[in-house]
């Protein structure tokens, strides 16, 4: 007998209902996106950018790899709206809560696929905590404090792009570069 498409579906479905209700389908797919080195990953990344009334730099040092200082940020979750993954990552990373004033940018990576957002926020609420699972430290520097600090490269990049965006204009785009480019040098 000759068995249609839709007869798999009929086996399939429940089974495809069970995997996605313990969440083994996402497990699954994590793992498989794993497999894929970092570098060829397509990734977006979303920061904010921060600064006190002196002009300091809000930044977090980060508990795990290079264990460098960056800007709060991070990766979107599933259906989030870009800018609320900001937020989102603001608070969690260091207990401020925040909204987003504008976006400074849209940055292309050099050394992976992907892009970085950047926004520019303002605190609301919230007292600085560092979360102690991704965050061991966070504050405020200035820019002469992070430049003899162990800060990630991009990172430093994006603060240098923010300075060079004039409140109220349109967002700016270029390469995650020391010194900031719109160009990529060879």
């Amino acid at each position: 007998e000759n068995l249609e498409i839709h007869d798999f579906s009929i086996i399939l479905h429940p089974l495809f209902f069970l995997l996605r209700s313990h969440g083994l389908i996402r497990s699954f797919l994590t793992w498989l996106i794993n497999l894929i080195p970092y570098r060829f990953r397509l990734s977006t990344g979303i920061f904010v950018i921060i600064q006190d009334g002196e002009g300091r730099f809000l930044v977090v040092k980060h508990r795990y790899g290079w264990r460098r200082w960056s800007l709060p940020g991070g990766g979107p979750e599933h259906r989030e709206l870009v800018p609320d993954s900001g937020k989102r990552e603001v608070f969690e990373e260091t207990g401020l809560k925040v909204e987003i004033t504008e976006q400074i940018g849209i940055f292309t990576l050099r050394l992976s696929f992907g892009h970085v957002i950047l926004f520019r926020g303002r605190i609301f609420g919230g007292s600085t905590r560092p979360d102690k699972k991704e965050v061991s430290e966070c504050g405020f520097y200035s820019l002469e404090e992070l430049q003899a600090m162990p800060v990630y490269k991009a990172q430093m990049s994006l603060m240098l792009w923010s300075l060079q965006h004039k409140t109220g204009s349109p967002p700016l785009y270029g390469y995650l570069t020391v010194p900031p480019s719109s160009k990529l040098e060879p």
